[in-house]
């Protein structure tokens, strides 16, 4: 019975999304460490149960019945429920910040609708830019416009490409399904060997991004951003099709939470040492 519950919690955690909408907070938390201004916990909120509705909607609305939404009043209790709180919390948001999500809004509402609309199809190696300009939009550049009013380019570039290192992850592990369904893929129309070359490309120009503006940022924060690709690249390698979807869900999503992960870990031996 035990292991029952363990299982149904980890369903719940896994495919109803709320392991990814915890990794997309700890984003929007990592862009205020960096930035070093306070975003409210109302926006905290708006992104986590946005995150919840828009991935179980398009888990719903999508052919991959492997998640839990799929023909599951669970699902549709997470959807529900997490609206509502979401639509409670944009009422707390300031107003100049509820101007800042409009655009990122209607971006996620067009990508859960290109599921089912056949007109709003796009092809899918456009899947990972799409996805990395909501990320960076959400978790980089509102709160920055919101709390600072001064766009910092190298932290929202840095945002969008390791989001889009991540989705490529996340390709390589369709890459079979995909080219079975006709759609182009990165890895698809690549390959998986030249696909993995371009991730280690675009995590050796992140670590240069986070060598070169060190020196404007806390040490913490600093080797937060150049350790973070190191550990992408590492996952990169060991990416492969046919893997469980496990993998992709629990461990590439999780790479979201690596950037907060090695902050509190610098912190805590930092501390550690002052005794």
């Amino acid at each position: 019975m035990l292991n029952s519950a363990l299982r149904a919690v980890y369903q719940m955690y896994v495919f109803g999304f709320i392991h990814m909408g915890i990794c997309t907070v700890s984003l929007v938390y990592f862009t205020s460490l960096g930035i070093q201004k306070e975003i409210p916990l109302s926006y905290y909120l708006t992104i986590f149960t946005g995150t919840l509705v828009l991935y179980n909607l398009y888990a719903k609305l999508g052919q991959n019945k492997l998640y839990l939404t799929k023909n599951s009043v669970t699902g549709d209790i997470i959807i529900a429920t997490s609206a509502i709180i979401g639509i409670y919390q944009l009422t707390v948001l300031p107003y100049h910040v509820l101007l800042l999500l409009v655009p990122g809004v209607i971006l996620s509402a067009f990508y859960v609708a290109s599921e089912t609309i056949s007109a709003l199809k796009y092809p899918k190696f456009l899947h990972p830019i799409v996805i990395a300009l909501v990320f960076s939009y959400i978790t980089a550049l509102v709160p920055i416009l919101a709390i600072d009013h001064t766009i910092l380019w190298s932290w929202i570039v840095y945002n969008f490409l390791y989001i889009f290192v991540l989705c490529l992850l996340f390709d390589i592990g369709d890459v079979e399904a995909d080219s079975q369904r006709g759609l182009s893929s990165i890895p698809a129309l690549i390959g998986i060997k030249n696909t993995k070359i371009l991730i280690y490309i675009i995590c050796s120009l992140l670590c240069l991004i986070g060598m070169y503006y060190s020196p404007e940022m806390k040490i913490d924060i600093a080797y937060s951003i150049i350790i973070s690709p190191i550990l992408v690249s590492f996952f990169t390698y060991l990416s492969a099709p046919r893997l469980e979807k496990h993998f992709y869900l629990v461990w590439i999503d999780g790479l979201m939470l690596v950037p907060m992960g090695i902050y509190l870990m610098i912190r805590l031996i930092s501390h550690s040492n002052t005794f």
